[in-house]
């Protein structure tokens, strides 16, 4: 099955991207300054329209420069202080050698050319600088029916052809990922979101299956069907907002000194 063009992709999604993705919590950006020396620049590549990893970023160094490659995304990013959003590629990012402290991508490495990519990452980083790229895993509600339902959705036949093959980096949690660094232990850390039922349904949809298969009506037709059953059985718990979580996994290294 044709897939979108990742920046047709990330242009369709960039509304629903900027208002459903999970914020990533305060601890991850005290533990990933704590690992730099300097706090002088950070970059946060492939940041996309809601600019959550850059923002959380922002209280941790005197600059943060904010890339990406798609101008549909970056057109309804809001400004930020501490922020400069930059339209470059991940794998050329018009930065100074040696000119930055920290580096981190939020789910969004696995679209990258990584050969390059890292090869700009080593070109960009202070001696012994540090590079964390993560992702998460599908949203958590109540450890039940809930979540059965949502995990149903992810692996539904429907839906399979609908997928990029990039989705199995995602689904091993980038664990078999090249990372030609010297990686470092890190913490555990889960995002956390107190979500209407609204909120949920728009993260779904913020899926590259379910937003390629939108045109096909026997697909979209499985999807309507299939997030009526997650919101009738939201419902059936009578509250009108739930704990939605999301396991990051997280890999940081360090440039040689």
């Amino acid at each position: 099955m044709p897939h979108r063009d990742p920046d047709e992709f990330f242009g369709v999604v960039a509304a629903r991207y900027k208002q459903y993705s999970p914020k990533y919590p305060e601890a991850l950006f005290r533990f990933l300054a704590s690992q730099t020396s300097g706090k002088e620049r950070a970059w946060d590549c492939g940041t996309g329209s809601g600019g959550q990893a850059a923002r959380g970023l922002a209280p941790h160094f005197n600059q943060v420069i904010a890339t990406d490659a798609s101008d549909k995304q970056l057109a309804i990013v809001d400004p930020y202080p501490g922020l400069e959003f930059r339209r470059e590629p991940a794998e050329r990012s018009g930065l100074d050698d040696a000119s930055v402290d920290l580096l981190t991508v939020a789910h969004a490495v696995h679209w990258f050319d990584l050969d390059s990519f890292y090869a700009e990452a080593r070109r960009v980083l202070v001696p012994g600088g540090v590079i964390a790229v993560w992702c998460y895993e599908f949203p958590m509600v109540d450890r039940g029916p809930i979540d059965r339902l949502i995990e149903e959705l992810y692996d539904a036949e429907a839906l399979a052809s609908y997928w990029p093959s990039n989705r199995r980096d995602v689904d091993d949690g980038y664990m078999h990922l090249p990372f030609p660094f010297q990686e470092l232990r890190t913490p555990e850390f889960v995002a956390e979101e107190t979500w209407p039922l609204d909120s949920l349904i728009g993260h779904l949809r913020t899926w590259q299956a379910l937003t390629d298969s939108e045109d096909n009506p026997e697909a979209a037709g499985f999807v309507a069907g299939h997030l009526k059953r997650i919101a009738a059985t939201w419902r059936r718990g009578r509250r009108a907002r739930r704990a939605v979580q999301w396991k990051l996994h997280l890999r940081v290294g360090r440039t040689p000194i």
